[in-house]
């Protein structure tokens, strides 16, 4: 099963500099504030060698409940897409169901800005 969330914005903004902005861990909590059971971004401590958003980059997400969970990135298409995996850190009801995320794109170029899809999906159902 998936869920997903779906809402988008324009941004007066280059297209790379609002893929750079979203992508980069120490922003998160400047615009992720919780969804429903999502508990938003307090703190993002990247744990492996990653610096930028790239598959394999590890991190440590300290949420607005007190939770800390590990995610790992695992797939990147600039300036489209990434997709993470949720290793560990959420509980009842949230951890039951959710084992990968993704932020879709494209990040769209319009005259105005960037339209920035906002869409989240999320697969469910963890094994």
């Amino acid at each position: 099963m998936k869920m997903r969330t779906k809402a988008s914005v324009l941004i007066n903004a280059p297209q790379e500099a609002i893929w750079d902005y979203v992508t980069t861990p120490d922003n998160f909590p400047n615009y992720f504030w919780g969804w429903g059971p999502i508990p938003g971004v307090e703190k993002i401590e990247v744990t492996s060698n990653h610096r930028s958003i790239a598959g394999g980059l590890e991190q440590r997400v300290a949420t607005t409940d007190g939770r800390i969970a590990e995610e790992r990135v695992l797939s990147v298409r600039k300036p489209e897409f990434f997709e993470y995996e949720v290793l560990s850190g959420f509980d009842f009801p949230f951890g039951l169901f959710v084992r990968k995320g993704a932020l879709p794109g494209p990040f769209c170029r319009r005259a105005q800005g960037t339209g920035l899809p906002g869409a989240t999906t999320l697969n469910s159902l963890r094994r």
